[in-house]
């Protein structure tokens, strides 16, 4: 009575649309489908030619009689509303099991294949592709073979003997539902990836019954004609057509119902996704750079469904992972947003309140009456493997699969995209760190599987609108425009939906605040304009941040502070009043917006200027309506910025010039504590603190130090003679000559007095040639004391290395210091050094 054969390609040609786009082709499929087609055609062929010589047609009018009813059953066939795409019903199963069982199996098998074509092509819409039809005919013809060697074994069909022809007939129905059910199911997992055994029982395993019907109604009537009661063969007929026309109308009502139904299903889901839109619109301070439609839960939705039919989960089960992947952070709205948005490492507090949004989220769904579970796999959503994440901290199996499947999708979603706290890497690092963490965090089965979807999937081209560097490769941009703010005005600024306007509130409002907290929170300039930077970025995306600092002294707008797209080049821009963008508005103390960047480093004569940097906005930062500098960013497509991305600026500038104003001052006064006021060299607190960090790090590289100890030979004696501004000029000189002779590394400082000191990374054989070379850089030193008068300085040097000659500060120094008052006595008895002192003597 049912042919399934047709539903089997029906599914097969879903998943060839996911395909590249080629046509439903025999090539397109994979490679098992296509072995699986050839070898079940090859041996119902086999079969057929092996029983072709026994064919006697003896019967022709029998043999007509069912290829003909075989042929119009199966082509009245009524659509099955409750299966997918197109399988159909038909009473050929009837005709079938009669053919078997009256006729020989040459000419039994030319009756089933004629049904099963009838079946597949006559009454089809659409032209229907001949490697489906090739194997539906194939499969019958094959199930039908192995029908009739299961009813030999029966006792074969004995029409003499109706309790003999029955079990026959049940294991005839029996081989025959078996084995077409089994090629139809292996035939869609080998080409879609689901499981064969999900796809039998929840696809072929509920026509079971049909089949038996059917078989018991062809076997019937063959008894019926064998013992010539033809005529009550007949009267059969008319209540088969009425169950025929009872079904067609149950059907067409159960289409109705089931039309209705999926229009109720689809008002439900799409107002979960209407929820799960809106969530995803106030996380959009998460994807700056994302549209609505492409955003982490939608991804998260789109890759947990089909690891969900990878890894055999029922249409039911995959519905709710479907549902919960789209719902799976709404606990999210419990969470503070200034700490979803934290650039930094979280507190413990604060990654408690993360760790309750799972709870959070079951909590809420927990109300809603779905069909399927969805509440579970949102609260386990993030549990681990090895049982130590949260909020349950279960392990391995006790995690449901639908939530190890979200668990996997939301980690590597969460890899591939910009987040506060990292920057987005590659697919390929981030499916190795998936790979990594198998066993651990990660169900190890459900890996594998999601390694092979994700290495299936072609990675998309590139955008024409993204400028190219040397080699094809793409710029590291920081951020791109997000949904509805680009532009080509920068007056339009309106917005294209309400889930914009939901991020715009997220991304503003909160933002602002948490800059306007935390910029008080740093000293530095550097750590000023970074955290700017971050807490900006999902507000005014940008290719680059810059600060710039204006020196009223020579004019001059130096670039302190760059990160991003060609950074390096922006921290070489010093513009002159007037010059280039930032020039121009320290003069005018205005805004400017999609400011040309090339003129900056035109006005600047950096070599080698940016040519992917297209547009950039800035605003000047005043204090008591003094410029001291400007607040920049930068894109790579021109034109990029908008009247929304200036007012942001507008309202941080004003107190991002107080706080960087905050933060010059800050680094002036730690300059001055640290740094000796008189040769500009750091002062003895620096350089202790520099001892103490070099000493630890020799300790963990297990590598040697060395200090050095310097005091000017015969400084009273200059200060006597001539002066103590000619010895401060004496102590500025050889500060000079002592900074000139080390390596850029070692670390120089004034202690007091006429005493200097070094820190270096030698050891004790190459201490003394340093201690030479300082030696000699003072005595080769020209200075004069007055006009026309000039004399020799010098300089004595004691050293102590670490740690050989102790393992601490004060060991060291006073080790080098005993060192330094032997060189002193054994300078002044060196005769040239004697020439020296006398020389100093006579002036």
């Amino acid at each position: 009575m049912h042919n399934t054969i047709a539903r089997t390609f029906a599914l097969l040609g879903r998943a060839e649309g996911s395909q590249a786009a080629r046509g439903p082709t025999f090539g397109t499929l994979p490679a098992a489908a296509r072995l699986l087609i050839g070898s079940t055609t090859a041996a119902s062929l086999l079969h057929l030619i092996w029983t072709a010589p026994s064919a006697r047609f003896d019967s022709p009018g029998t043999f007509l009689g069912l290829l003909l009813a075989s042929v119009a059953l199966a082509a009245s066939k009524v659509p099955l509303p409750l299966v997918p795409t197109s399988a159909t019903l038909s009473l050929s199963y009837c005709t079938n099991f009669a053919a078997l069982a009256l006729l020989p199996p040459f000419e039994a098998t030319l009756v089933v294949a004629a049904g099963a074509w009838s079946q597949c092509v006559l009454n089809t819409a659409g032209h229907t592709p001949v490697h489906r039809t090739v194997f539906s005919v194939a499969n019958v013809m094959m199930s039908s073979q192995l029908a009739a060697f299961a009813a030999e074994l029966a006792g074969g069909f004995d029409l003499r003997n109706a309790l003999v022809l029955s079990s026959a007939t049940l294991a005839a129905a029996t081989a025959f539902f078996l084995c077409n059910s089994g090629l139809m199911s292996l035939a869609v997992a080998s080409t879609t990836g689901i499981s064969m055994r999900v796809l039998w029982r929840e696809q072929f395993l509920w026509s079971a019954p049909v089949c038996f019907i059917g078989a018991m109604v062809g076997g019937g009537g063959a008894y019926l004609v064998a013992n010539a009661y033809s005529g009550a063969a007949i009267l059969g007929v008319p209540p088969l057509y009425l169950v025929y026309l009872s079904y067609k109308t149950y059907l067409r009502r159960v289409a109705d119902q089931q039309q209705h139904l999926e229009e109720v299903s689809t008002l439900h889901l799409a107002s979960v996704e209407a929820l799960a839109r809106a969530i995803g619109a106030r996380d959009q301070t998460l994807e700056a750079s994302r549209m609505a439609s492409d955003t982490h839960v939608r991804r998260v939705q789109k890759l947990a469904v089909r690891l969900a039919q990878v890894a055999g989960m029922s249409e039911n089960e995959v519905k709710g992972v479907e549902v919960a992947a789209l719902l799976h952070d709404i606990g999210k709205l419990a969470v503070p947003e200034h700490i979803l948005t934290k650039p930094g490492r979280l507190s413990a507090d604060e990654f408690q309140a993360i760790r309750l949004h799972p709870s959070v989220g079951a909590e809420i769904i927990k109300a809603v009456p779905f069909p399927y579970p969805v509440a579970p796999l949102i609260e386990s959503h993030h549990e681990r493997w090895d049982g130590s994440g949260y909020p349950l901290g279960i392990a391995g199996d006790a995690i449901p699969l639908g939530a190890r499947i979200l668990g996997i999708v939301d980690y590597f979603d969460a890899l591939i995209a910009d987040r506060p706290y990292h920057k987005a890497i590659t697919e390929p690092e981030a499916t190795a760190i998936i790979e990594s963490e198998a066993g651990r965090a990660l169900d190890p089965d459900l890996v594998e599987k999601f390694l092979v979807i994700v290495r299936e999937i072609p990675e998309p081209p590139p955008s024409l609108a993204e400028p190219r560097l040397a080699g094809g490769a793409a710029p590291p941009v920081m951020g791109r425009p997000a949904t509805g703010f680009v532009a080509t005005d920068v007056a339009a600024e309106g917005v294209s939906s309400a889930l914009e306007n939901i991020t715009r509130a997220n991304q503003e409002m909160r933002p602002l605040y948490d800059v306007a907290e935390a910029m008080g929170t740093r000293l530095s300039v550097a750590d000023t304009m970074a955290l700017l930077a971050a807490k900006l970025t999902p507000l005014v995306p940008a290719s680059s941040w810059t600060l710039y600092l204006y020196d009223p002294a020579t004019g001059v707008s130096r670039c302190e502070f760059a990160t991003g797209l060609d950074s390096d080049l922006l921290r070489q821009i010093e513009v002159p009043f007037g010059a280039g963008a930032i020039g121009w508005m320290a003069r005018r103390a205005e805004p400017i917006v999609n400011a040309r960047p090339g003129a900056d480093f035109e006005a600047a004569r950096v070599s080698g200027a940016s040519s992917t940097l297209r547009s950039m906005v800035a605003f000047p930062l005043l204090v008591r309506e003094r410029f001291i500098g400007a607040l920049a960013a930068y894109h790579v497509e021109p034109d990029h910025f908008t009247a929304a991305h200036l007012r942001v600026l507008d309202r941080v500038s004003a107190q991002a010039a107080k706080v960087v104003q905050d933060a010059l001052v800050f680094e002036q006064i730690r300059f001055d504590s640290l740094t000796d006021s008189l040769t500009g060299l750091a002062n003895s607190r620096a350089f202790i603190a520099h001892s103490e960090r070099e000493m630890a790090k020799a300790d963990r590289q297990d590598s040697q130090r060395a200090l050095l100890v310097i005091d000017v030979d015969r400084f009273k004696a200059i200060n006597d003679r001539y002066g103590h501004d000619v010895g401060d000029q004496a102590l500025r000189a050889i500060g000079n000559a002592i900074r000139q002779a080390v390596r850029s590394y070692d670390f120089c400082a004034r202690h007091g007095g006429d005493e200097f000191m070094v820190f270096l990374e030698c050891d004790e054989l190459q201490v003394g040639d340093r201690a030479r070379q300082i030696q000699e850089a003072v005595e080769t030193l020209p200075f004069e004391a007055t006009s026309g008068v000039e004399i020799r300085l010098g300089v004595s040097v004691g050293w102590a290395t670490y740690p050989r000659d102790g393992h601490s500060y004060e060991a060291l120094v006073k080790k080098a210091d005993r060192r330094m008052y032997h060189n002193k006595s054994a300078r002044k008895s060196n005769p040239i050094a004697a020439a020296g002192a006398r020389t100093l003597t006579a002036l």
